[in-house]
């Protein structure tokens, strides 16, 4: 019994284990994101292609991204005005009902963008996919833990059936054979 009590305190301490792994890496993420440095790339005369109201992306690949414009060229180098564009989240667009002959053309945009390192969300997913891992491997893991636990039941019954033997034996301890108490 304490080979059964010894397994079942292992497993609820692996559990506890896990669980509070996955809880330390959530919170570990969280405020990596909330608290990581920002970086900041200055930009003069990008140029921006075919510029319309869907826009151009001065980089759509980064994580967090917001742009500042400080100005925008047409492609003579001639300054458009700020009414005819809208910038955010790195996106320069071009205003409906501005003077249409920016549309559609190749700007030059100057500004400045900030973000994010895209690292950051590497821990929740390197987490996620040991998790996956771990299941799609799991018919594998019981597998094994059940002929583990098969053992251990045979173990458990041997030492018994021993015990039982052993202590059968003393019962009659202290009588020879052959003799007669009721004389």
């Amino acid at each position: 019994m304490d080979t059964v009590s010894a397994v079942i305190i292992a497993l609820l301490t692996i559990a506890v284990i896990a669980i509070a792994t996955f809880l330390a890496v959530s919170t570990l993420r969280d405020t990596a994101e909330t608290t990581e440095t920002l970086f900041t790339v200055n930009a003069v005369n990008q140029t921006l292609t075919s510029v319309d109201e869907v826009g151009e992306y001065v980089n759509a690949t980064l994580r967090n991204c917001k742009a500042t414009t400080n100005e925008i060229l047409n492609e003579t180098n001639f300054l458009i005005p700020a009414s005819n564009y809208t910038t955010g989240q790195c996106q320069i667009r071009f205003t409906s009902g501005a003077a249409a002959v920016y549309n559609t053309t190749n700007w030059k945009w100057s500004g400045t963008y900030t973000y994010n390192s895209p690292q950051v969300n590497q821990i929740s997913g390197n987490l996620t996919i040991g998790v996956v891992n771990f299941v799609k491997q799991a018919p594998t893991f019981f597998t094994l833990l059940g002929v583990v636990v098969l053992i251990l039941i045979i173990a458990i019954v041997i030492i018994a059936v021993t015990r039982f033997e052993s202590g059968g034996m003393s019962i009659g301890a202290g009588r020879s054979s052959g003799s007669s108490d009721l004389i």
